[in-house]
């Protein structure tokens, strides 16, 4: 059996390609961990399956031998080509060429759901590309990202760590995230100057708290760890939106029973939503 390294070089050597590590690309060449992603992904003849970042096709082809449809998407013309001569025989999969950045993924997956995402993320797009899924959970019952290891920490993260911030609070409001296991450099080629860690996100029913106006809660949320090294009175005062002088924040503090000391990176979900709704409520009152 040839093993999945010496294919991905071959392949990437007759299309006279490199890795570009621009692009972050590094390909999963362990037959093991593979195995392992299709286990995690809980992977079933009837699963519609969104990958991105599908290289040179391993996991794409591993997909497709188990999965009812697959779509596919690669932002590299040469590597994209090396998928169309892969896979192109495979009427279950199909290819697109683009950023997953920038498609429309509502009109690419069409009216049918759930969709599962599996994917080895390229390093060079994970956090926008992350952000932008988990505002797309609607459409997904699954997200299976394989990551590089500090992005993992901080999507796991909790209140006070280091590692928590806005990312984490965007990932613990809309799924559950759990780790699955490590995955070490040399599972990839070439090989990255990082390990990576394969999560599992699953959508949650409803978001885990019901801001009354979702977009301030984000908005309080990016300011707190904008300013993550000033008290929460401090950065509300800076944010440039709340138009509050001290002793109405202080106010608007003290009903929520939090300590306008406390930096904001210490606020547990449900007290960013509870901090949120009276700033809503003050806002409007001096509004009106």
């Amino acid at each position: 059996m040839t093993s999945i390294l010496a294919e991905t070089r071959r392949l990437l050597t007759t299309h006279g390609l490199r890795p570009k590590k621009r692009l972050g690309q590094s390909f999963l060449v362990d037959r093991n961990i593979l195995g392992n992603i299709l286990k995690a992904g809980e992977v079933h003849r009837g699963d519609r399956v969104l990958e991105i970042g599908a290289g040179v096709g391993t996991l794409t082809h591993a997909l497709g031998e188990r999965c009812r449809r697959i779509v596919a998407v690669e932002i590299d013309p040469k590597l994209f080509q090396i998928l169309r001569e892969v896979l192109g025989d495979k009427t279950q999969v199909t290819l697109v060429h683009g950023d997953a950045l920038r498609l429309d993924f509502g009109h690419l997956l069409g009216e049918e759901r759930p969709w599962k995402v599996i994917a080895n993320l390229p390093y060079s797009i994970v956090t926008p590309l992350i952000t932008r899924l988990l505002n797309l959970t609607n459409c997904f019952s699954l997200l299976l990202l394989m990551v590089q290891e500090e992005v993992a920490k901080r999507l796991i993260a909790s209140p006070g760590k280091k590692t928590y911030g806005s990312l984490t609070v965007l990932a613990q409001y809309y799924a559950d995230v759990r780790m699955v296991a490590r995955v070490p450099r040399s599972a990839f080629y070439p090989r990255p100057r990082v390990d990576s860690v394969l999560l599992r996100l699953e959508p949650l029913p409803a978001p885990r708290v019901a801001p009354r106006d979702p977009a301030l809660f984000f908005r309080l949320v990016r300011t707190a760890f904008t300013h993550r090294r000033k008290t929460l009175q401090n950065s509300l005062m800076r944010s440039g939106w709340v138009s509050l002088d001290r002793e109405e924040i202080q106010a608007i503090l003290k009903r929520t029973g939090i300590d306008p000391h406390r930096r904001g990176e210490t606020l547990t979900l449900q007290e960013f939503r509870v901090l949120a709704d009276e700033l809503l409520t003050e806002i409007k009152g001096v509004a009106a």
